[in-house]
């Protein structure tokens, strides 16, 4: 029985998957709990544990060399379950529980508000798609992100930010744009033209279905157009720009994209602007062309998204706004 059996010490946890168990996976199972031990014991020698380390592996050595195959399942699923609650009681320290009810409000408010946006347009904005579902190589889906919509009180609080130009002569250009949401909701400025570049046909389809629709009910929108392409090969205008970005890609793709954001300021003296959402990949912005002006942290566990707004800097010029500082 499970109390003849030797005690569990709680300070090594195994990372297992194991299948239903049977007579002859048993060996099988003894050698990915010897490969795991190997691997923790190495790192406690790291930290100048040894014999530690050495006590703890041969004790759960002897427990994988006695034990059947039913307790080294239990065993296992223990250890996972433990680390699962683990998780959870991370999550609790960085999240008090009085926080709940303000954050569960503004999750409910948040998808409401989405719903209510897509019935009164008739369009399809807030659907969730991740890169799985969408046409492109193994290598731009792996540097793609799911698509999600930008928040509309979000963006509109971000665009308060930019000192209101001439809107007339800028032209708002969405990377990634997906099912066009940020794209609709810019529609409301009066921009001299909307581009949304997007690289999945099966998004470009239903945003153009979008845009049409969106059209149809407000006849003042901007001019818009569809560019179905990688963002890394795509050239930006030579007019004044407000480039938005809700974190669409990432590694060599964004590196790519900006790039040739980078060759923009520096062909022209025309402004750029850089409205970036959930900026994961901020330091690949070169700061020798770029000024950060404003921006909030995220918050990941309260679901506040984080943004930043950059000033692109032509060589020959100095900046004309206050930059924001940390």
């Amino acid at each position: 029985s499970l109390r003849t059996q030797p005690s569990l010490p709680s300070l090594l946890l195994i990372n297992v998957s194991i299948p239903p168990f049977c007579r002859t996976e048993a060996v099988a199972t003894r050698h990915k709990i010897y490969s795991s031990l190997r691997t923790q014991s190495a790192l406690f020698a790291r930290k100048g544990s040894l014999r530690n380390c050495e006590l703890i592996f041969s004790h759960q050595k002897r427990i994988a060399d006695t034990w059947n195959g039913r307790h080294l399942e239990r065993y296992l699923n223990m250890n996972r379950h433990y680390q699962i609650w683990h998780s959870y009681l991370r999550i609790l320290k960085a999240f008090p529980v009085n926080r709940w009810p303000g954050v569960l409000i503004g999750v409910i408010q948040a998808r409401m508000s989405a719903w209510w946006f897509d019935l009164r347009h008739g369009v399809t904005t807030r659907t969730l798609v991740p890169p799985e579902q969408l046409t492109m190589s193994d290598e731009q889906r792996g540097q793609a992100s799911r698509h999600q919509p930008v928040e509309q009180t979000l963006f509109e609080r971000i665009m308060a930010h930019i000192p209101p130009p001439a809107w007339s002569e800028y032209q708002f250009v969405d990377m990634g744009a997906g099912l066009g949401k940020a794209m609709l909701l810019a529609s409301r400025y009066p921009w001299q033209k909307i581009i949304g570049v997007e690289l999945a046909p099966e998004l470009c389809t239903i945003l153009e279905r979008n845009l049409i629709r969106y059209r149809d009910r407000h006849p003042g929108m901007p001019p818009w157009r569809i560019v179905n392409c990688d963002a890394a090969s795509f050239e930006f205008p030579d007019t004044p720009l407000v480039v938005f970005f809700f974190d669409p890609f990432r590694d060599t793709v964004f590196v790519g994209m900006m790039a040739n954001l980078t060759r923009r300021v520096c062909r022209t003296t025309d402004p750029v602007w850089i409205v970036y959402v959930n900026p994961v990949e901020d330091l690949a912005i070169p700061t020798e062309s770029f000024v950060r002006i404003a921006g909030e942290a995220g918050r990941n566990i309260s679901g506040q998204t984080g943004w930043q707004i950059y000033l692109g800097i032509n060589p020959g010029t100095a900046p004309t706004v206050p930059v924001f500082r940390d």
